[in-house]
């Protein structure tokens, strides 16, 4: 790590995780979504079964991409978030898919 701020990585940035605070899913499915999807391995049926419409989906994938694409902004930065739940949180899952991206 080095000595640069803290990476916001909640809502309102670019790595926020997109399924927390949607209805009927919860902070704990939640995570699980995100850590299936940053790798591109959340199947589009799941999505769908969740409540996402085509459109929704579309975009979502569009995110992703834009986040993976920015893995090298946030290598070895310390990464925050509001959430104050370590069990829920996304935040561990970002930074080892971003470590690992190297």
């Amino acid at each position: 790590m080095n000595a640069s701020p803290p990476i916001f990585v909640g809502r309102s940035s670019l790595w926020n995780n997109p399924f927390e605070g949607r209805p009927k899913i919860g902070a704990e499915r939640a995570r699980i979504l995100y850590g299936y999807w940053l790798p591109g391995t959340l199947h589009p049926y799941v999505l769908r079964c969740a409540g996402f419409g085509h459109d929704e989906i579309d975009g979502l994938e569009r995110m992703r991409k834009r986040v993976v694409a920015s893995f090298d902004q946030l290598r070895d930065q310390r990464l925050i978030c509001r959430c104050g739940n370590p069990r829920t949180c996304h935040r561990p899952i970002l930074a080892r898919a971003s470590e690992a991206a190297q």
